[in-house]
């Protein structure tokens, strides 16, 4: 392994609530040099700024070790693309502490939300991503820079068209069920039988122990896949929670549609879907496109599905290199592919 290196290297991270991934790149090449995924939360407001410091730099850390790097490397710049960084004051906290921490990571840091890093992965000319993982979030770009968001609020205040939204609804509802309060649009049997086999309990009392006393967002979402399950096999209910979902989701778009600009529609609205429960999109076709057919026209006219094939981090790596004004190959063609394209 070498002491330094003859070349610049930048480096960016994408992380969530649950996992982050690291890229770093040869700025003078563009060649993606190591990318490393890890499991775990780097969201400051879940871990504590110093411990979110300490996992990004290991991070980066683990990434140059992987290239064949000395990991005392110092990168030209650092692009950080991270759930919880949405307001400038945590934005400028983060960075004035991982600069005190470790002095010697980067030269020069960029830091954006999650939603920033994906949509530079795929475009440098705007457009909007659409999470819908455990939780949901939007963003919006236009080609001048201008943006818009919509979600974002954690399971207490939204997540609407998320996978704990999903099994929100469906725990709710067998809830309301038992309780006489609320009749399901279709038999609840499979539902109630998936919550109740899912979270290993024998009626609808031990739910509460998944609620508050052993709660944790990703067991409780984790219910969402099952359900998909069950609509694939052709449940009504668990058919209905799905396009219903889709409805939230498309609900994120319409919320935003004032805020497009005509140069951002001229060609399709790009929306970059992140999450695993776009996995279910055939599950959700229906609901989203009624929702937009009958709240998004006359300003939306057509638009298209993207996925990513390559990790987030890429995007954060572009940041950061526009932050240092290293000029390097943007593959934006090579890290996506449209999945569904449709016109109102």
């Amino acid at each position: 392994m070498s002491n330094s290196t003859n070349f610049r290297v930048i480096g960016g991270i994408e992380g969530g609530g649950t996992r982050a991934n690291v890229t770093i790149i040869n700025a003078d090449t563009s060649e993606v040099l190591a990318t490393v995924h890890k499991e775990g939360s780097t969201n400051l407001y879940q871990v504590g700024i110093d411990e979110s410091c300490s996992l990004l730099q290991q991070l980066v850390k683990d990434a140059l070790n992987k290239a064949g790097l000395d990991p005392s490397t110092t990168l030209e710049a650092l692009g950080l693309s991270l759930s919880g960084c949405e307001v400038k004051e945590t934005i400028e906290e983060l960075k004035r502490r991982i600069q005190e921490l470790y002095p010697t990571l980067s030269k020069e840091y960029v830091v954006e939300s999650d939603t920033v890093g994906t949509l530079a992965t795929v475009s440098g000319e705007g457009g909007m991503v659409l999470i819908a993982g455990t939780g949901s979030n939007a963003l919006l770009k236009n080609p001048d820079g201008t943006t818009g968001r919509c979600g974002g609020w954690g399971h207490m205040l939204g997540d609407e068209g998320a996978a704990y939204f999903v099994a929100m609804r469906a725990v709710k509802m067998y809830l309301d069920h038992v309780d006489n309060m609320f009749e399901p649009p279709y038999d609840i049997t499979k539902v109630k039988d998936v919550i109740l086999t899912y979270f290993d309990i024998k009626d609808h009392f031990g739910i509460l122990a998944y609620t508050y006393d052993d709660f944790t967002k990703d067991k409780f979402a984790g219910l969402c896949s099952k359900i998909a399950e069950e609509a694939n096999n052709g449940d009504k209910l668990s058919n209905w929670l799905f396009i219903e979902n889709g409805k939230w989701l498309a609900k994120h778009v319409v919320a935003l549609c004032p805020k497009m600009s005509p140069e951002l529609l001229s060609n399709g609205l790009p929306i970059v879907c992140v999450g695993s429960v776009w996995k279910s999109w055939a599950l959700m076709e229906k609901g989203f496109m009624g929702e937009l057919k009958e709240n998004a026209q006359g300003h939306l006219t057509h638009f298209s599905l993207i996925q990513l094939k390559v990790p987030m981090s890429i995007g954060a790596c572009y940041l950061a290199s526009d932050r240092a004004q290293i000029k390097i190959n943007k593959a934006y063609n090579d890290n996506s592919t449209v999945f569904f394209k449709a016109k109102l």
